[in-house]
């Protein structure tokens, strides 16, 4: 009769151990899920950080251009020089295309 009761107090141990084990699992998964979540959110906010600059870097471009007007006539500060050496650039090219010519 002793051993019995042993025995069911042996597998009440075990059956225990192993919920212990089962609720840790399940805690673990639960940790790596949040933190997935935590680097989805990092990554959205990255991605609206870089689409701000493209649009900030577009309407830096506009206003250069709408500064510039159509290039009829050629302003030197808007012409890119390297050492006092005038340069091409795409910048020089699009807004003052004259500059390039003299």
């Amino acid at each position: 009769m002793l051993s019995a009761i042993a025995i069911a107090i042996a597998i009440a141990i075990a059956i225990a151990i192993a919920t212990a084990i089962a609720i840790a699992i399940a805690i673990a998964i639960a940790i790596a899920i949040a933190i997935a979540i935590a680097i989805a959110i990092a990554t959205a906010i990255a991605i609206a950080i870089a689409i701000a600059i493209a649009i900030a870097i577009a309407i830096a471009i506009a206003i250069a251009i709408a500064i510039a007007g159509d290039g009829s006539t050629c302003d030197p500060a808007f012409q890119l020089t390297i050492g006092g050496t005038p340069v091409q650039s795409a910048v020089t090219t699009r807004l003052r295309p004259c500059c390039l010519a003299s």
